[in-house]
């Protein structure tokens, strides 16, 4: 009783600022409805909203979040709950973790009731002996040299301190994971209770606060992670804890690919809208952008290079690179992406059967003799006019045969029909479905959906914070919000 009521004492608390939000249109109880619905699978708060939903009481247009959080809180329970108990281990065959209390008393907690089960101990050292026994991995001290090595392959900046009186107090390796905590003993450390989540694939830093003001205690036990006296399972405690916020995404036949806004490395995923992570892999360079090339390909770019990734194949199908160079900015139409170089002016890639069927065979330019340029334009299906940067000079170029055709002074230019072409040149939107602004929109909170009927837009959900993105298609709409995909599906009533 104490702790539902807890739970829906954080739950209005959480959510008062959106409850606010309500109004003739969308009113607090259509409000709380949703965000009730949407707590977690196993939530007190969610079954009410259901119950509710059961009795024939929803009889607004909705949107149903179908990917909610499988639990209220990532935490699954205390061990500060059982007085004088040590946790042995995992037993994956009944899904249960072992006990022991005081005075040899051994009990089993499974781990989707959370009830208890006391077993003898000749029991309880037998389950031990079994291959599907998990015992518990301890963090451990790491000895001068692994300290060292630690410290400097880590992606955290150790070199503004002092490497002898900052140690790395306990670590933990599991699979491309590390997880470890450092004190400081020449300085108050603020960051103490903090527990550092390395992904060594993808070479990026997360952080867990215990909130405990000193180096948590943690261990590993089979699948779950033991962080002083809080279980959690260890896929939702990385989940939350490491994949970082994403920063675009984009539909394609496996699901969504989007790619994180980490600062030192990114990383790009394929997930399906149980947000279930299918394919991720690393990538060395801060991605400026993607292009959905077609339903299995995405084009992505950075600083230095032009990515191509097959979502079917999940790899990397290629890459080019700016050779020597920065990648400022772009324009792209389905045929044709040109790329704005700060040194050497520009490059591009080209394809007269439209960049879907983009391949390594496509052109590439390597003409270096035009410089830095101020604008372009196209005058027909293979040849773009270039305007020089600070000079009264434009240049024909054809892009099929990779030539530069004409020098062009201002004077011919403007007694030519090209000057009437706008110099921003037209970028084709070539992405299937790729908005839906005319269909659901985001206003001031909410989701709104396009009535034809009524020739307006009616409210039909509420996020708590800007989306990003919006995409929709089938009824399926994907909200990109607070850096996490959110999956919904649009009802009219009754589900």
């Amino acid at each position: 009783m104490k702790d539902n009521l807890e739970i829906f004492y954080n739950f209005i608390k959480s959510n008062k600022h959106l409850f606010e939000k309500g109004n003739k249109e969308f009113s607090a109880d259509k409000i709380m409805f949703q965000l009730a619905y949407e707590h977690a699978e196993n939530s007190s708060v969610s079954k009410k909203a259901e119950d509710y939903f059961d009795q024939g009481r929803v009889n607004w247009p909705y949107i149903k979040q179908i990917n909610r959080r499988k639990t209220a809180s990532n935490k699954l329970f205390d061990l500060t709950a059982y007085e004088y108990t040590d946790l042995l281990g995992y037993y994956k065959g009944s899904d249960s973790l072992l006990l022991k209390k005081q005075e040899e008393n051994y009990f089993l907690i499974d781990i989707a009731s959370l009830t208890e089960k006391t077993i003898s101990k000749e029991n309880a050292l037998n389950l031990m002996q079994r291959k599907d026994f998990a015992v518990k991995e301890p963090a451990i001290l790491p000895k001068e040299d692994e300290k060292y090595s630690l410290m400097e392959r880590s992606p955290e900046d150790f070199n503004t301190k002092r490497k002898e009186d900052l140690w790395i107090y306990a670590f933990l390796s599991v699979d491309n994971i590390i997880f470890y905590t450092v004190r400081d003993f020449n300085e108050y450390d603020d960051d103490s209770s903090l527990l550092r989540i390395w992904n060594t694939k993808t070479n990026s830093l997360r952080f867990f606060d215990a909130g405990i003001g000193w180096a948590p205690d943690f261990y590993i036990v089979g699948a779950f992670i033991v962080v002083e006296q809080s279980i959690y399972r260890l896929s939702d405690f990385l989940y939350n804890n490491y994949i970082p916020p994403i920063k675009d995404f984009h539909s394609v036949s496996g699901g969504f690919f989007s790619y994180d806004q980490d600062f030192q490395e990114c990383s790009v995923f394929l997930q399906d809208k149980d947000s279930n992570f299918i394919w991720e892999e690393s990538h060395e360079y801060i991605i400026q952008g993607s292009h959905k090339i077609n339903e299995e390909t995405i084009m992505t770019w950075d600083d230095k290079f032009l990515n191509v990734w097959d979502c079917k194949q999940k790899i990397k199908l290629f890459e080019w690179e700016f050779e020597s160079d920065v990648l400022q900015t772009y324009t792209l139409s389905s045929d044709l992406i040109i790329f704005y170089l700060k040194h050497k002016g520009f490059d591009y890639f080209f394809n007269p059967n439209k960049l879907f069927d983009i391949n390594i065979e496509m052109m590439y330019s390597q003409f270096k003799r035009i410089g830095l340029i101020s604008g372009l334009k196209r005058v027909d299906n293979n040849r773009i006019i270039i305007k020089q940067l600070q000079k009264e000079q434009y240049f024909l170029y054809n892009v099929k045969l990779n030539t530069l055709e004409k020098t062009i002074s201002e004077k011919e230019y403007s007694d030519s029909r090209w000057k009437s072409l706008p110099m921003k040149w037209h970028q084709d939107v070539y992405e299937k479905n790729r908005t839906t602004v005319d269909k659901i929109i985001h206003q001031k909170d909410f989701i709104l959906e396009y009535n034809n009927e009524s020739n307006k837009y009616n409210k039909i959900g509420i996020t708590d914070g800007l989306p990003q993105k919006i995409y929709y298609e089938n009824d399926l709409i994907t909200i990109l919000v607070n850096g996490k995909l959110n999956f919904y599906i649009k009802k009219n009533s009754l589900y």
